[in-house]
Formats: C-alpha cells, structure tokens, sequence
C-alpha cells in the first residue's frame, strides 16, 4: 500500500475509534507498541512508516471490518428511522448520508419492510445482522432478535372520520393499524393508562385494504392509527369526497423505535461502526429537523407529503440511548476475544514484524 493510502486509511482508523488516543491504547497491549504515544500517531497520519503499516493491520483485525465489509439492516418504510435510513443513501460531503461506505469502508444493504414486525422476522431468520423496530414487539421473538438500544422516541399518528378535539373523543370509536406493528401495544396502554374504551381495533395488512376499510360499508372503521408513511399511503387510496381529520399530535402516546441485532451473526466491529454513524446521522437530522429547507428535501426523497414529514420530524427525538448493557458487553467481549487471538496468530507467525516495529521505534527515539 502507498504511503498516501495509509495515511488515508490511518485517519478513517482514527473515526471508526474515536480518536487518537483511542488509537494509542489500542495499540499498547501488542508487542513493539508499548511505549507508542499520539506524537507518533500524528506522525504517521502525515509520513507513514513500515511500523505505520503494522498499526493498520492490528487496529483493522481488532475492528473486525477488514474482511467483512458489508451489513444487512432490514427497516420499516418510516421517518421514525431517519438516522439508520441516510447511512445508504448516495453520499454527500458534509452530510452523513452514505456514511457507512464513505467514512467506514462498510457496503451497507437496507431491506425495506411495512413494519417493525416484518423487520425483526428477517432479523430472527438471519436474513440480516440489524433490524429497526418498536420495542414493544421484541419480546415476541427468538433470542435471535435482541434490543441492543434506543433509536427514536416519536409520536403516534392517526387519522379521524370526525374532529377529535380531546383524548377522550377516541372512546367508543373503532380504528385500525397495521398488522406486525407496535401499534397494537400502543393502543392496549392507552386504553390501560387513560381509560380509553375502543369500539373495534382491528389489524389491517395494506393501505389499500386500510381505505377499503374507512369508506365502505356498515362495519366501516372509524380511523385508523400508524405513522407517517403508512398513512400517507392510505390518504392516496381515499376517494377525494371522504374528509379525514388528523388526530392531533400527542393524543396517541409515543413509541420508542429500537435497534435490534442477531447475536449470532452480528460482526462486532460493523455493529461498532453503524452505531457510530448512527449517532452522527442522528446529531445531523436533529439539529435540522425544524427547518423547512430539510424538510422538503426529506420529502421530496421519501416522496411523502411535506406536511407529515414536518408533523414527524418535530415530534421525533433521534438519537442512541438506552444501550442494553448485557447485549453491548457480550459483543466487545467476542471483539476482545477476536483481537487477542489475532494477536497470538500474529506474534507467533511473525516475530520478525515485532522487530520491525521496535526497529522503527528506536530509530524515531529522541537522542539524550
């Protein structure tokens, strides 16, 4: 690899690690690199060295990512997971979309799905090492499918036959969501916690079976509760002559939307880097979320109407929290376990680099 490359490669090191100091730790419990410190580091992210090459091959084991580039997310189709859903997208400079491929080598596959439901079955199949999801549903599935943490807090959405002016306007009315969903566990809390008696609840696969639903016949539904995408869908299936009244933001409760991984197949060092764009892609959409100008660009990329993307995005909170502790130190052990075994194979393969190594450290040693 050409000096220019490494130290390419060394910077993008030091954002998949959180920093340079993050780097020297790394590197002091392997022979030839005790005594490393960022003075050296910095020094090689300008003018690399053959020691330089080394750090690279250890930092990139200990990672996890260098022969295993590539990570299936299976998402519902809703703005509740913005920051996961940017990560694919086309990069842009200065923005956090494409970040797993620009910043962190990771060729990342998202396998839209109508809800979270259908998200965490591929995730139990192993058709994907990460799924998004409401939290309300985990505890239906394998072990397969574990909550690693908290992506977005949001409220519900839901659309009305009649003006709902107060929670308790909802009482005796018959709505629908969709099957596989959280909502379903939204709508059971709400009547718990404030009283609410519901007419019918009734699950519904598609929004066209949804806009069947509200316009026809005796046993028509009231309403029906979901999130943005979902209803904006059935809104296109209406005919123009049915008025339906939003249910005003707040009435319905809030839902966490969470990060789910297979254990069994989940990649330490990817799950490391997609939690960190996460973050970053997090910090992004929040710090824009009330301005229009994003707003219409979020719309115009998701092809939902502006009004349900402003509606969303002021109402959502993004960003990680909550981590699981048992699942997130399960995996760094698997990750610690990985590097030091790679460490053995390394300095029982290759005693000679070791040398190296110290070589290039006492010839950069400052005389006395």
């Amino acid at each position: 690899m050409q000096p220019a490359n490494l130290s390419e490669v060394l910077r993008g090191l030091t954002d998949r690690y959180g920093s340079v100091d993050d780097i020297v730790r790394a590197l002091q419990g392997h022979p030839g690199f005790k005594t490393l410190n960022r003075a050296t580091v910095y020094r090689w992210r300008e003018n690399p060295s053959p020691r330089a090459a080394l750090a690279i091959e250890i930092l990139s084991s200990k990672f996890d990512i260098g022969h295993a580039g590539s990570l299936r997310i299976a998402e519902p189709e809703t703005l509740w997971v913005l920051p996961s859903t940017v990560l694919a997208w086309e990069a842009q400079k200065g923005r956090p979309y494409g970040l797993l491929k620009q910043r962190y080598g990771i060729q990342a596959t998202v396998k839209p799905v109508p809800t979270g439901g259908d998200a965490f079955t591929l995730l139990s199949k192993g058709e994907v090492e990460i799924a998004t999801g409401a939290r309300d549903l985990l505890a239906s599935f394998s072990p397969n499918c574990q909550r690693l943490c908290a992506l977005t807090r949001s409220h519900v959405a839901g659309i009305c036959r009649r003006s709902i002016q107060t929670i308790f306007d909802l009482d005796k009315l018959s709505f629908g969501f969709p099957s596989r969903s959280g909502i379903a566990a939204r709508l059971n809390h709400l009547s718990r916690d404030r009283g609410i008696t519901f007419g019918r609840l009734v699950p519904i696969e598609t929004p066209a079976e949804c806009a069947k639903a509200l316009s026809q016949g005796k046993s028509r539904l009231d309403g029906f509760i979901a999130w943005d995408s979902f209803i904006d869908k059935i809104r296109a299936k209406l005919p123009a002559s049915l008025t339906l009244h939003p249910i005003p933001q707040g009435f319905l409760g809030s839902i966490e939307m969470s990060i789910a991984i297979n254990p069994s197949i989940a990649k330490p060092g990817l799950v490391r880097a997609y939690l960190w764009a996460v973050r970053q892609a997090a910090a992004y959409v929040n710090e824009r979320k009330d301005r229009p100008s994003f707003q219409r660009e979020i719309s115009k990329r998701t092809h939902l109407e502006y009004r349900d993307v402003q509606q969303t995005l002021q109402h959502s909170a993004f960003g990680i929290d909550d981590l699981d502790p048992e699942i997130v130190l399960g995996l760094w052990e698997r990750e610690a376990d990985q590097a030091r075994s790679a460490n053995r194979r390394s300095t029982a393969s290759s005693p000679a680099r070791t040398r190296a190594a110290s070589d290039d450290a006492q010839k950069h040693r400052p005389s006395s």
